[in-house]
């Protein structure tokens, strides 16, 4: 068996996108600033808390395509705490739990569009976005430590000999789970941070929208590493 190593540097894969890209349409010049962070806080609700109305009526994307996005979305959360936590299973059970961790981890996360901003001399508008960010990881670690400290201490005094490796894989990645799961009842916030999304003019369609590279900005800041 394999003793654990327990990671300490936030996957970078978090900051994976899964919803941008739908434009929003409408004149270049002197559009309504509330307009923007009602566009901003559509789409981060369909992205993050699966609430899709306002970014379906903004965006004219359809509902089958929204929850696609988002279900994307959670399965990317789903595979970085499959690899953050370094469980190498590939059973059902356990997948279907990350997932249920990835949609709670998205449906409690803190943001509010505060301000839309004109640039003067390019044109453009952008918003500041406010996040709460879970302090998730930080939460969990001590308990998580000891967790993997206590599994490989078992593996050493081989008591997990008999067992296959699919198995014992199985059975850490039930334990870590099991904790994970008890930390998203009780998630904590950090010190609120601003990230600023500039929105791109798309001359040829003539449609402003919040690029993907733009809204990854958000998705790394709403949990703390």
């Amino acid at each position: 068996m394999k003793n654990k190593k327990w990671v300490l540097v936030l996957l970078a894969v978090f900051a994976a996108v899964c919803l941008a890209g739908c434009e929003m349409g409408g004149p270049k010049e002197d559009p309504n600033a509330e307009q923007y962070n009602e566009y901003v806080m559509g789409l981060l609700d369909a992205n993050f808390h699966g609430e899709y109305e306002a970014y379906m009526q903004m965006t004219g994307a359809g509902r089958e395509d929204a929850e696609a996005r988002y279900e994307n979305a959670v399965n990317t959360l789903a595979d970085s705490l499959k690899e953050y936590f370094l469980i190498d299973t590939n059973d059902a059970e356990i997948r279907d739990t990350l997932k249920e961790i990835a949609k709670e981890l998205y449906l409690k996360s803190n943001y509010t569009a505060e301000e839309a901003i004109l640039d003067e001399k390019t044109g453009r508008y952008s918003v500041n976005v406010r996040i709460d960010p879970l302090t998730f990881f930080t939460d969990v670690a001590p308990e998580v430590e000891s967790y993997v400290s206590d599994m490989n201490t078992r593996v050493m005094n081989r008591e997990f000999a008999e067992m296959s490796e699919a198995d014992y894989e199985k059975q850490y990645a039930q334990g870590l789970v099991e904790i994970l799961k008890n930390h998203v009842s009780s998630l904590r916030y950090g010190d609120a941070v601003t990230v600023n999304l500039v929105f791109t003019f798309d001359e040829a369609n003539q449609s402003t929208y919040v690029t993907d590279e733009e809204l990854a900005k958000v998705t790394a800041r709403l949990l703390e590493n």
